[in-house]
């Protein structure tokens, strides 16, 4: 059974997604050397701004993707879901 197979891929997206965004984080503290926001404040916007933003898109990905469900869906209903309802929630 691979990595991907049995669950890992979830914890390879959140390491693929968690290191750049840290690395990015220790850049821009390091470029701001005289007024450093407190290391708190710093988690509490990436919390608030990745825990509600996942959770609305859920949520709006969910209540669009009503009409596009259901026994006679096609690979049209597929289409529409993946790349037209998704990308335009996921992007506001």
């Amino acid at each position: 059974m691979s990595l991907l197979q049995s669950g890992g891929g979830l914890a390879l997206s959140l390491i693929a997604a968690f290191v750049p965004t840290f690395l990015y984080v220790l850049f821009i503290r390091w470029l701001d050397r005289r007024e450093r926001e407190p290391i708190q404040l710093v988690l509490g916007v990436f919390l608030w701004g990745c825990v509600p933003a996942v959770i609305l898109s859920i949520i709006a990905e969910l209540v669009l993707g009503i009409p596009f469900t259901g026994d006679g869906c096609t690979e049209f209903c597929t289409i529409v879901q993946t790349a037209g309802i998704a990308p335009v929630v996921e992007e506001i």
